[in-house]
């Protein structure tokens, strides 16, 4: 996808997003399966000091946000790409913040390392976030929530918050407006990222 919002690939090593962007912004912030990116953008706009960058395996959703949101901030950018890859993409310790907005529950249990609250994405994030950094769910999915709450304490995550009926929030995701109108809770965590010893 040719657009100058869109981050096609980059070369190794891994990392280098604030150079290849030429945007000198302090921290940098990922939301991990964007969908059509009304959340990131309002994030963004609401934190100009701040880098943002939403990832998305479907090629067809990034031009959906890019259309949707237009004109974008200027301090948010896409990635078109599957969070399998993340260890490609980034450096260690070059997030600040991972989202993760009603992911793909995965309810089999032959798919849980899929999920992306498993253990080993949570390997991956303590290796990708920054001294500090932070990991913020929400999601409709009671069993995600509690296997997430689970796997996060199991790693050695700080819980910041949680809670299970979020208030509605400015910046919001499709699904949250959606699943709000049903009158469904939204269950809300925010973790602390464990030292690495």
């Amino acid at each position: 996808m040719n657009h100058a919002a869109v981050i096609a690939a980059l070369q190794p090593p891994a990392g280098g997003f604030r150079t290849l962007l030429a945007l000198p912004l302090p921290a940098l912030n990922l939301e991990i399966g964007m969908g059509r990116g009304s959340f990131i953008c309002r994030t963004a706009q609401n934190e100009p000091e701040q880098l943002f960058l939403g990832l998305e395996r479907r090629v067809q959703l990034v031009a959906e946000a890019i259309e949707r949101n237009t004109p974008l901030p200027h301090n948010v950018r896409f990635i078109a790409a599957d969070a399998r890859h993340l260890e490609e993409l980034f450096a260690p310790q070059e997030i600040n913040r991972i989202y993760l907005n009603f992911s793909d529950p995965w309810p089999k249990a032959r798919h849980a390392k899929r999920r992306l609250t498993s253990p080993q994405f949570l390997a991956c994030y303590r290796r990708l976030l920054a001294e500090g950094g932070e990991l913020e769910m929400r999601t409709d999915n009671r069993q995600l929530y509690d296997y997430s709450l689970a796997t996060l304490e199991a790693d050695g995550w700080q819980l910041i918050i949680q809670n299970e009926n979020l208030p509605p929030q400015e910046a919001a995701t499709e699904y949250e407006l959606r699943f709000r109108k049903q009158g469904l809770p939204i269950y809300y965590l925010r973790a602390k990222c464990p030292l690495e010893e």
